[in-house]
């Protein structure tokens, strides 16, 4: 989703001080998930540093076996970090693993059709775009809902999102 593996290479060859502070994250002591997960897939990518692709993985495991998230919680930012998490790191997660994802991915989507309703809810585009985008994108050739949950998320955006956003004026919110 981020670009092939050979272009993420070129990036941390031609940002040297960002891939350095994104493998010190990486490679370091604490941090949130958010910036832990990411930054250990990126340079999981990277380097193919199998130690860093089966930490990810275990953290995203972390969230695919909790309880999946409802309503006016940030069950998106989950599944987006899971997603990122799949897709860079994809060789290191078991059959068994990518399953208990694709069913956790599903369930958190059908668990939450009726959380964030409306475009002008602030979680609207976070919820329906970067989180279950994320996920179902990283996970669209395994996941068979993957390609229809997305294909709603294409229809709502034109129906409702971008009809309120001119309502909004100036461009949108």
């Amino acid at each position: 989703m981020l670009g092939s593996r050979e272009h993420l290479r070129q990036l941390a060859k031609d940002r040297v001080e960002a891939y350095r502070r994104t493998a010190a994250v990486a490679r370091g002591q604490g941090g949130d998930d958010y910036s832990k997960m990411i930054s250990m897939s990126l340079v999981c990518a990277v380097e193919q540093d199998a130690t860093l692709g089966k930490g990810a993985v275990d953290m995203a495991m972390k969230f695919v076996r909790g309880p999946v998230k409802i309503g006016h919680v940030p069950f998106a930012q989950d599944l987006a970090l899971c997603g990122i998490v799949y897709d860079l790191c994809h060789e290191y997660w078991t059959p068994e693993q990518e399953t208990e994802f694709h069913q956790y991915l599903n369930k958190t989507v059908d668990e939450n059709r009726q959380s964030e309703l409306h475009v002008f809810h602030n979680g609207w585009y976070g919820y329906k775009h970067w989180g279950i985008g994320v996920a179902c994108y990283a996970s669209y050739h395994e996941n068979e809902r993957s390609p229809a949950i997305l294909k709603d998320l294409e229809a709502d955006w034109h129906a409702r999102a971008a009809p309120a956003l001119n309502l909004a004026g100036a461009g949108g919110g």
